[in-house]
């Protein structure tokens, strides 16, 4: 991405957004008053803002369907799975919540931790090797948080430099980073990592893609649109898809960061060195998501807990039993491991799940396979990659990623939030957020 990001470069567009002109209304004819590139959780949200203060505009949508990067397939293994965001995070903040409890899904929290189970090769551990475990974890969160606290934008990584390795750190880091974030301690910011809001995460049996899917129901979006181009002025946007140019007072991007970074969107003229520098700070997420059909009673654990088992080399899968109750367990991989196997393929990826599911309960377990299907949101042209993370040291580039430019050009999405990045509760704020303001300046 042409750019190179410097800290330099992200704080004085801090600085270069401070002070910015009301939007003057154009002389020159247009379609609508605002454009809104992307149909998943932020410019839904922003959609719904708009149509309650009755501000005309038009929903441009690259796929088939709506939702972004929530989407709940029933058709594959005959059941609503999430191939996307599957967790209601931070429950008691997200607006989802509220949102499937007001339109009567079914909604509630997943299992304590006490119900999850670790393994040491075929045997679970017992308590005081978990707790020793839990200890370990504990002191690798009280060196992020305090490099966090001292103003250290530093990765996790150089956070870890000096602690002692034992039998269980390995597995332990894979677990906090690529697990957690889908990033490789190397590539975890430790300001980034500690400004996310810790909380109760909630799952919706019916789905949280369909939960999304049925918010966005009502909304006008024109679907197989992907935008190509933005030209833009002091007068107006010009946003052409593969439907055709619409010219509009403003833009509204919701895409991910990753699509922007691509340059998969041209921008004419090009965005400022501000904004460039710092979506390049940002970093997409590897998280793959290798969904089980098997039976489920041989891991004899609650649905929705978690089994997990000591990783020799850093790296595997973590197992999310059965959220939803139609036998379809999750395999989770993260990081460098997980862009392996998402380029591998599915066949690969769910051997090695079994794999790994094998050595903790035997080999029979492979018998009870019935289907698999793994998720590459990194392969997916709109997607590039599951969430934004920053990149070590550059935590202060979420704060430039909603600035508009131009007073044309304003942005919404998942990394745009401060506290919920990286979630479709955060992606929804944001885009709320980011509409109201533009409300607010087109009534200049």
């Amino acid at each position: 991405m042409a750019g190179y990001p410097t800290r330099r470069r992200v704080l004085a567009g801090l600085a270069a957004t401070l002070a910015a002109p009301a939007v003057a209304r154009a002389n020159t004819p247009t379609d609508t008053d605002v454009v809104i590139v992307g149909a998943g959780a932020a410019g839904l949200a922003a959609a719904r803002t708009f149509t309650r203060f009755k501000v005309p505009f038009v929903c441009l949508e690259a796929r088939e369907r709506i939702g972004g990067r929530a989407y709940t397939d029933d058709g594959i293994f005959g059941a609503p799975v999430d191939f996307g965001c599957a967790e209601l995070h931070h429950a008691r903040f997200n607006p989802w919540v509220k949102y499937a409890e007001k339109s009567g899904f079914a909604v509630g929290p997943l299992p304590p931790s006490e119900a999850n189970a670790i393994y040491d090769g075929d045997s679970q551990v017992d308590d005081a090797t978990s707790a020793r475990i839990e200890a370990e974890f504990g002191r690798h969160k009280s060196a992020l948080v305090t490099a966090c606290r001292q103003g250290r934008d530093i990765s996790a990584a150089t956070a870890f430099a000096g602690m002692p390795v034992g039998r269980w750190t390995r597995s332990m880091r894979n677990w906090l980073g690529p697990i957690a974030t889908g990033q490789d301690v190397d590539r975890i910011s430790t300001v980034d990592w500690c400004s996310g809001v810790a909380g109760q995460d909630w799952f919706a049996p019916a789905g949280f893609g369909a939960i999304i899917a049925h918010y966005g129901r009502a909304v006008p979006v024109t679907l197989n649109a992907p935008v190509s181009s933005i030209k833009w002025g002091p007068a107006h946007v010009d946003v052409i898809s593969s439907k055709g140019r619409l010219r509009a007072r403003l833009a509204l991007i919701t895409v991910p960061v990753g699509v922007l970074t691509a340059e998969a969107i041209a921008f004419a003229p090009a965005l400022p060195e501000w904004k460039r520098a710092a979506l390049g700070g940002m970093d997409m997420s590897h998280y793959l998501r290798v969904l089980l059909k098997l039976d489920v009673t041989a891991l004899d654990q609650p649905f929705g807990s978690w089994v997990t088992a000591r990783m020799d080399g850093g790296e595997g899968f973590s197992f999310w039993v059965d959220p939803g109750g139609h036998g379809v367990t999750h395999a989770i991989a993260g990081g460098r491991f997980a862009a392996e196997l998402e380029l591998a393929g599915d066949d690969v990826s769910a051997d090695l799940a079994m794999g790994a599911l094998a050595a903790m309960f035997g080999s029979k377990i492979r018998r009870g396979l019935t289907d698999s299907f793994a998720t590459v949101w990194s392969q997916d042209p709109f997607s590039r990659g599951a969430w934004a993370a920053a990149k070590p040291g550059y935590a202060a580039a979420r704060k430039l990623l909603s600035k508009p430019v131009g007073e044309r050009l304003y942005f919404a999405g998942e990394a745009d939030h401060a506290e919920f990045w990286g979630t479709a509760g955060g992606a929804a704020i944001a885009g709320s957020i980011v509409a109201k303001r533009i409300v607010d300046k087109l009534r200049v």
